[in-house]
């Protein structure tokens, strides 16, 4: 079961949408002071429109024994698949996410209902979440995450989730956010990292939005944690690239918080650790020691 210890619903004024009705599956339709659906509101609809043509790039998962980013062609997709655990399932997860419309992709994850997920409605709210910061940070000049309320109808008519679900989402969009940046973390003993992850947790639980370094010193478990708190991830550097002034401003750049991993003894990261400090985001050098040589003793036989 995908932790959430992390994720939490944010507190916002309260939202009165009306009694909660069913949803089409097509154009929103706007609700009637007796909470029953009516004409389209002015401007919900274009709002579903847009909200619907946009498509996302989901975490880096391990999905068949290996790595892959898939390609989701809306947030629909996205929530119908996460209905099937693509460890258990990977066939059945990539159909969905391969349908060419919501529909489809609706029908097909209902096809499957029998190999949905036992804990899908505890985290439904926490995977829609996810799927819609991903959404903003990578269409985030889009005046659609400046529209509060307005925006919870048409995610509750795209997702078919519940009002209380896409109100915390849609809040959620709006409250600050932590970014954080993690490096050299495979290099330290696991202990060590596990009490830096669980303090950052515990310090900013849901707000937490990890900025993925992919070259060299990066580390799969702080992705696969983030991950597991299902918040959002924006990937930065290629595959085993070096960490060079550049690509350490554009890290700077994009994140707030710099956590650094450094054994005590021989302080590979000083450098990056300096000129991060030069800068306005926090850093954290968590310095390490490696455990001293054990003797071996042989017991030879005669």
């Amino acid at each position: 079961m995908a932790s959430l210890k992390g994720f939490q619903s944010p507190r916002c004024e309260t939202w009165d949408f009306g009694s909660e009705e069913g949803v089409s599956a097509t154009t929103p339709k706007s609700r009637s002071a007796t909470g029953m659906t009516g004409v389209p509101a002015t401007g919900e609809a274009d709002t579903y429109r847009l909200l619907a043509s946009l498509s996302l790039l989901g975490p880096h998962r391990l999905h068949a024994g290996e790595r892959q980013q898939f390609h989701f062609p809306s947030l629909a997709h996205w929530c119908e698949a996460a209905k099937v655990d693509a460890s258990c399932h990977p066939d059945e997860h990539t159909a969905i996410i391969l349908t060419p419309t919501i529909r489809e992709a609706r029908k097909v994850a209902t096809h499957y209902q029998a190999r949905w997920r036992s804990d899908w409605s505890m985290i439904k709210e926490a995977v829609l979440s996810q799927g819609l910061r991903m959404l903003q940070a990578q269409h985030p000049k889009l005046p659609l995450w400046h529209q509060g309320r307005a925006l919870v109808e048409p995610v509750v008519q795209l997702t078919q989730l519940n009002l209380g679900s896409a109100e915390s989402a849609v809040c959620r969009l709006s409250l600050p956010e932590r970014r954080i940046c993690i490096l050299n973390a495979d290099n330290a003993p696991p202990q060590e990292v596990g009490r830096r992850l669980s303090k950052l947790e515990k310090a900013h639980g849901a707000a937490i939005h990890l900025v993925a370094w992919r070259g060299r010193r990066s580390s799969w478990e702080i992705h696969d944690w983030a991950d597991r708190l299902r918040v959002p991830i924006t990937y930065l550097g290629a595959p085993g690239g070096r960490l060079r002034q550049a690509e350490l401003a554009g890290i700077i750049s994009a994140c707030d918080h710099l956590v650094l991993f450094d054994e005590r003894a021989r302080r590979t990261m000083e450098p990056v650790a300096a000129t991060a400090k030069n800068s306005p985001i926090a850093v954290d050098l968590v310095l390490w020691a490696a455990a001293p040589p054990q003797n071996v003793l042989w017991a030879g036989t005669t």
